[in-house]
Parts: C-alpha cells; sequence; structure tokens
C-alpha cells in the first residue's frame, strides 16, 4: 500500500467516525475512545503526508543582473524553515519538520 493509498483510507474512515459521532450514532459511553481514535487517526495521516516528497521553494533576489536564489524553503505550509540546504548540500528532511524534500534536478 501507497502512503497516498493509506492517506485515503484513513480520510474514509475519518468521515465516518466524524459522522457517526455528528449523528449521534454511538454512545456516550463510546465517544470519548472515537474522538481519541481520530486524533491518533489525523496524526498518523499527518506523518504520512510528509512522507510524501514535495519540492522545495526557492525564493530568489535580483542581484545586480542576476536572479540568486537567496532561499530555499519548506513546502509545508506549517513550517517556516528558510534554510533547507545551499549549493554544496540539500537536505533529504527537513531539519524542523521532518517534511520529505524532493530536488528533482537540483541536486
Amino acid at each position: 500500500m501507497t502512503n497516498e493509498e493509506a492517506i485515503k483510507k484513513i480520510m474514509d474512515f475519518l468521515i465516518g467516525a466524524y459522522q457517526m459521532l455528528i449523528d449521534g450514532n454511538i454512545g456516550n459511553d463510546e465517544k470519548d475512545s472515537y474522538r481519541n481514535l481520530i486524533k491518533v487517526c489525523e496524526t498518523a495521516k499527518q506523518a504520512l503526508e510528509k512522507q510524501i516528497a514535495k519540492k522545495p521553494i526557492f525564493r530568489y533576489e535580483k542581484i545586480g543582473r542576476e536572479n540568486v536564489c537567496v532561499s530555499r524553503c519548506c513546502p509545508n505550509p506549517k513550517c517556516n524553515n528558510t534554510s533547507l540546504g545551499n549549493n554544496e548540500y540539500m537536505f533529504d528532511y527537513c531539519e524542523e519538520c521532518g517534511q520529505k524534500l524532493d530536488w528533482g534536478d537540483e541536486r
């Protein structure tokens, strides 16, 4: 099973679990268990999403007549890391959030 397939299965489960809570199809004794299971599934989904490689965001500034890359930023919108490497070394994962990186032709 790929990460994408696992994320889809988790999302399908979460939709059903949320619907059961909303509809009141579970007893009060089970509500806390369902809420805890939902939190576990959401955490697992976030971890799986970070294992799907994403291209870093390159920020450029005009220096003289050239556009020069001044920072390589994490593609995870919740992360503010702007130092994912330099011309000599590029990290495979963001050091701050763990997002897997796809450098493509940059390496």
